[in-house]
């Protein structure tokens, strides 16, 4: 939106999901001194098909192909990020 650097925003975006599964029962046990059980495996490999994975792959597709066809697949495909979005 406001063109910052997309592959940093990306980067901190995998690592904060990579992590998050094990920071959140960690906080809870030492903020509110509560025992939280989670599948932290199933919920990682769920978070590395649906945001690891392709953030991986648009990645990649930027870094290998041109501008000018980076932004014409980003021109076309964003009504359809937009509405995957919101489901």
């Amino acid at each position: 939106m406001y063109k910052g650097n997309v592959g940093l925003t990306l980067s901190i975006i995998l690592v904060d999901t990579v992590l998050s599964p094990l920071i959140v029962p960690l906080s809870l046990s030492l903020l509110a001194g509560a025992q939280v059980h989670m599948d932290v495996w199933g919920m990682m490999k769920g978070l590395i098909v649906m945001v690891v994975i392709p953030s991986f792959m648009g990645m990649l597709f930027n870094q290998l192909s041109s501008p000018e066809r980076t932004a014409s697949v980003s021109s076309a495909l964003s009504p359809f990020s937009k509405l995957c979005l919101m489901a």
